[in-house]
């Protein structure tokens, strides 16, 4: 291929990056709003769920809503108020949930085309990362191409070519196949590769965006070789349990409050079943907070960092 048709090419694939890039936006800007009023809502039923409990725990059974108010007006106009509001927020809730995904059927790019900018993203990452010299910058770009490649790699985990013998005879192990090196192979090498399989898998990565542009079933083999020829490196998968676990212990003192938070809140349900007063369950929860918070580190190993 000649510089004058590489440039071509290139200028080709950004232009399909821009556009589908600008299709992406549209998407997000569209779905943003719907997005924050659903979980705005559901976190608000779920947590009038605690005030409701605790008003019904501390009403006596037995006696009318009028006598409820008389002797226990804050708990039963919590319990009235919450019965009410919480199939207010949870129908809202779902309203902004069937909203989101008319929005997604209309405007949510394919498989492809996320793959595409996932793929050219990690690309442009890894070329900024090889050629900046700044340290802090180019950890910087190194974490984008990871995320990019790791969302990537799930999309493509994501191929289906059906139940059609045709289909399966034809492109079936090519797909199972980049499948498991985009994992094994490529995803590795952008995780702990050496700069010089960066700057191969960048190359790869733009023979890919020419692939999902133009899509054969030899241009696909093709990539498969190129891709095979990359060193294996070793590289953990951790799953979503772990990542969870990952980021509490990466923050300590959100994870000392939380921790802290929900011992003070179990204990203070306990003390209100038990029919206890306010006194009563201040002079526990507190002394129960700091306990918690101070104990953390001892009960769960955490050092810090």
């Amino acid at each position: 291929m000649s510089v004058r048709e590489k440039i071509k090419t290139q200028l080709e694939l950004e232009d399909e990056y821009a556009r589908i890039a600008e299709n992406e936006s549209i998407y997000f800007d569209e779905i943003a709003l719907w997005d924050k009023f659903r979980q705005i809502t559901a976190y608000l039923w779920i947590i009038l769920i605690v005030p409701v409990l605790w008003g019904v725990l501390v009403l006596p059974t037995g006696t009318g809503l009028f006598e409820d108010f008389s002797n226990y007006p804050l708990q039963t106009s919590t319990v009235v108020v919450g019965l009410v509001l919480i199939p207010a927020f949870l129908a809202a809730s779902m309203r902004a949930s069937d909203k989101i995904s008319k929005i997604r059927n209309e405007l949510g790019l394919h498989r492809e085309e996320r793959l595409y900018l996932r793929a050219y993203e990690a690309h442009t990452n890894i070329d900024a990362f090889l050629t900046e010299s700044n340290p802090k910058r180019k950890l910087y770009f190194k974490k984008l191409a990871l995320e990019s490649a790791q969302e990537m790699t799930k999309i493509i985990e994501g191929w289906k070519y059906g139940n059609i013998r045709l289909v399966s005879k034809l492109v079936g192990n090519e797909i199972d196949l980049i499948k498991d090196n985009m994992k094994r192979l490529v995803l590795s090498n952008v995780a702990g590769g050496e700069e010089i399989t960066l700057k191969k898998i960048s190359g790869i990565l733009i023979e890919l965006c020419k692939y999902i542009h133009s899509p054969s079933i030899e241009g696909l083999s093709e990539l498969n070789n190129t891709i095979g020829k990359l060193p294996f490196k070793e590289y953990k998968f951790s799953t979503r349990k772990e990542r969870i676990g990952e980021y509490f212990y990466g923050k300590p003192r959100m994870s000392r409050l939380l921790f802290a938070f929900g011992v003070t809140i179990a204990i203070a349900v306990v003390l209100l079943h038990l029919g206890q007063n306010l006194g009563v369950m201040c002079a526990v929860a507190v002394p129960s907070f700091w306990g918690a918070f101070m104990g953390f580190d001892k009960i769960f190993r955490l050092k810090e960092k």
